[in-house]
């Protein structure tokens, strides 16, 4: 018998409720490597089922032994280096800028976090955030604004992020159980993975959070990008609006009749008092 999505459904539905777990062991067993490699969401979110959720909810050693082959030989994979991985997956997309391919780099993302780790306040040090949150100290509506951006009608974002969730999501759940602290990131009945909807969700995956905010810098990166201005004052264009200094910015450049180049703006920054957030934007773009 092959072992595949179909044959899964056919063999757990006509299991009875207490021998499920028996029959996902035995499927598991039967399995090739490649065959178990070749599963998808469904596949999987059904054989763990059978063998972590259904009552009576007895984990055995050979349910445990199941999940770790089924682990083991998966497609969906934790990710070895997130930031890597997630500019990677960015610059894959219809971004179409250039200076998102040279400069957006996991340098460039560490540093905006250890940016942001300085300046947290004491409440934020000790785990109450306001509004931003997570190593990039981002908000809701960055996670919006990432998961909508639009060019020539497309989402450009959304369904990269949708597939490399899936991965570490369903990754993460092999890893965990017999846990269920992660369960609810599926649908059970659609055998189908939950795109969280809130971005306070997003950050306790590390590797999400990553995606996110390298995608947040790229649409800062795109929209600081104007025809004689140099890649690496668009640069730091683009990270003084991620830092959500739009309105100082705005300022300085009337004040500076300067709306391309950084240095003036940047010196009038200095004048009205706004050195560390000059300082911001130089730690980050060094």
């Amino acid at each position: 018998m092959t072992i595949n999505t179909n044959t899964i459904k056919q063999e757990l539905t006509s299991s009875p409720l207490n021998e499920k777990d028996n029959t996902a062991q035995k499927i598991i067993k039967a399995a090739t490597t490649t065959e178990l490699k070749n599963l998808n969401t469904e596949g999987v979110l059904r054989l763990y089922e059978a063998l972590n959720m259904l009552h009576p909810r007895v984990y055995s050693t050979n349910d445990s032994r199941a999940i770790e082959k089924l682990r083991t030989n998966s497609q969906y994979k934790p990710a070895l280096n997130s930031l890597d991985e997630s500019i990677k997956l960015i610059k894959k997309t219809q971004i179409n800028s250039s200076i998102v391919q040279s400069k957006l780099t996991p340098d460039l993302i560490k540093r905006l976090y250890a940016a942001e780790k300085k300046r947290l306040n004491i409440l934020e040090n000790i785990g109450i955030d306001g509004n931003s949150i997570g190593r990039g100290q981002t908000i809701q509506d960055a996670y919006t604004d990432v998961l909508n951006y639009t060019l020539k009608n497309k989402k450009i974002f959304k369904a990269a992020f949708e597939s490399y969730t899936n991965r570490i999501l369903v990754a993460n759940l092999l890893k965990t159980a017999p846990s269920n602290r992660h369960q609810k990131h599926f649908n059970f009945k659609t055998y189908t993975t939950v795109i969280p909807s809130e971005y306070s969700s997003v950050i306790t995956f590390p590797a999400l959070e990553d995606f996110i905010v390298s995608a947040y810098v790229a649409i800062r990166i795109k929209a600081a990008t104007r025809n004689g201005r140099p890649t690496k004052d668009a640069l730091m264009f683009a990270i003084a609006l991620y830092h959500g200094m739009y309105k100082m910015v705005d300022k300085a450049q009337t004040k500076a009749k300067d709306i391309v180049n950084w240095q003036p703006v940047e010196k009038e920054l200095i004048k009205q008092g706004k050195t560390d957030e000059v300082n911001y934007v130089k730690e980050v773009t060094k």
